[in-house]
């Protein structure tokens, strides 16, 4: 039965796995003959393979055979090679009797028939008998290791996985033999970035870490990436009926318990509506080298990306690095800054996310004038007006805010408390020119018809009433400071107390207008029955 060598020549790597090429050009004798095709993994998925063949070559039938853990010791090569280096230690230990021999006759303190001229003859020979032997032994040594590294080797391949074939040739003559199969210990992971000179459009890199662990390197193959995974393919999602029905006033136990409920997940929930502008790691200098870009198709289900030239991919986890694509997208700039929840101020870029290619969210690492600043978050939520993309912290943006007063007050009249907060923020620009900065606060939101907020003092900024957030969009001057004030006043029942509770930042709980219960989801109050 021969043997066939084959080696890995095209791969087409997805997130999760890879197709695999291999091939191989035995001489195969005319008729019909049993081939043995070595060298896939033991990952190889055998439910997946496919044998291909040229010139009218004929496959009758083949299967998948994974050899026993001892089908090493079978192997006659590996037999030969282990009775070569028993044979080389042999050699090794007469040259180390040797060389003991000739350093034993150099005493001569027990030789009476020696003359003076023959030990002086042997003195001077000695040295260089030793080094021949010590040389010898040496390079036996050396070519021992290389023949146990063989061996491993031999043992490694025969433990692996073949292919063994009913073939049929029509002449006899050169071959060309490829193996197909699915891999599973292969992939693919996307690295982002974004660079960016602070002024122009942003340049948005996407790359590629390759990663295989087969147990052999794959050299000189030319690869093409996919953003899919065959195995995620799923079926089409079904939808259930809904239905509509009168909701059964609950017993007031049953309410109790559920208001008690809600009200305990509100009180857990972290303080604060707003989303801080993500804070930005040390500067760091960054070097590195682009390979060509690859070449972008997609169709209905991917996005094939075809990697230039060939690739070695060696094995293992660290993975090789490719780059796929680079665009540049419109851009304009501002400062932000949230000094309620960051007394630094962040140089950011607008953008519309509809120009960032499709990435599923991940973080990509921001490089401002060639020097990486940290990572971010990418947009996950591509149909937005706008995103904001943070690029670093602008050192020379100042802002500080700071509490001027708070009073507490009652009206015996209206039976009625409040509360007067004021809060004061400046922001002093220490650039050479002027500064577009957005400024963002908040103003606690009633859900409850009993709490009024009023806002008794904003300096021109903007309120979202559904979210409380005041946006100020300022111009400061260059080495100039631009002053604010925020105040409002709360009032509510003086029998009654109130409590502050969290919204998220990626959606806002819906209360009752009426009651202020919680009422999430939900076209009509289950408390009061009102329309929400």
């Amino acid at each position: 039965m021969q043997k066939i060598v084959t080696q890995v020549k095209n791969i087409k790597v997805f997130r999760r796995g890879a197709e695999v090429l291999r091939r191989g050009t035995p001489e195969l004798q005319e008729g019909a003959q049993t081939i043995c095709i070595c060298g896939l993994s033991r990952t190889a998925d055998p439910d997946t393979l496919r044998l291909y063949g040229s010139g009218g070559l004929n496959c009758t039938g083949y299967r998948f055979v994974m050899p026993d853990a001892d089908a090493a010791a079978e192997n006659e090569e590996a037999a030969r090679i282990r009775a070569k280096i028993e044979a080389l230690n042999q050699q090794i230990g007469i040259m180390e009797l040797q060389a003991g021999l000739w350093q034993s006759n150099g005493d001569f303190t027990s030789s009476k028939n020696r003359t003076a001229e023959e030990i002086t003859a042997y003195i001077e020979m000695l040295p260089g008998r030793l080094q021949t032997l010590y040389d010898g032994i040496r390079s036996l040594k050396e070519e021992i290791g290389e023949l146990e590294k063989k061996a491993a080797q031999i043992s490694e391949e025969e433990a692996l996985p073949k292919v063994i074939a009913e073939v049929e040739a029509p002449a006899a003559g050169s071959y060309e033999i490829e193996l197909r199969y699915h891999e599973n210990a292969a992939g693919w992971s996307p690295v982002y970035e974004i660079h960016s000179d602070g002024a122009g459009p942003l340049e948005f890199r996407s790359r590629a870490r390759i990663t295989q662990d087969t147990g052999e390197d794959w050299s000189a193959v030319t690869a093409a990436l996919f953003s899919g995974t065959p195995a995620s393919g799923g079926s089409l999602p079904q939808l259930d009926p809904q239905y509509l029905q009168i909701r059964e006033a609950q017993p007031a136990l049953m309410k109790n318990a559920l208001a008690g409920g809600m009200a305990a997940g509100m009180a857990q929930a972290a303080m604060g509506s707003m989303m801080a502008f993500a804070s930005m790691e040390a500067q760091a200098p960054l070097m590195r080298m682009e390979t060509q870009e690859a070449e972008t198709r997609s169709d209905e289900t991917m996005t094939e990306y075809l990697l230039p030239g060939t690739l070695i991919i060696r094995k293992g986890n660290d993975g090789t690095m490719a780059d796929l694509q680079s665009i540049r997208i419109p851009a304009s700039y501002r400062i932000g800054a949230v000094p309620k929840k960051d007394p630094n101020a962040y140089l950011t870029a607008v953008i519309d996310p509809a120009d960032l290619p499709e990435t599923g969210g991940g973080r990509a690492g921001i490089y401002l004038d060639g020097i990486y600043s940290g990572s971010v978050p990418l947009p996950r939520e591509l149909t937005a007006d706008t995103a904001e993309i943070t690029l670093g912290r602008a050192e020379q943006i100042h802002v500080s805010r700071r509490e001027i007063s708070v009073k507490n007050s009652a009206s015996l009249l209206k039976g009625q408390k409040s509360m007067e907060s004021v809060y004061g923020i400046r922001v002093t620009n220490r650039t050479e020119k002027d500064q577009k900065v957005l400024l963002k606060d908040q103003i606690p939101v009633s859900r409850a018809k009993e709490i009024t907020v009023e806002i008794t003092e904003l300096s021109g900024g903007q309120t979202d009433p559904e979210t409380g957030i005041v946006s100020w969009e300022l111009s400061v001057g260059a080495g100039q400071t631009a002053e604010l004030k925020l105040a409002y006043r709360v009032s509510w029942p003086k029998d009654k107390m109130i409590q502050t509770t969290a919204g998220s930042s990626g959606g806002h709980r819906k209360f009752c207008p009426e009651c202020g219960s919680p009422a999430d989801g939900m076209a009509f109050c289950p408390e009061c029955g009102s329309r929400i």
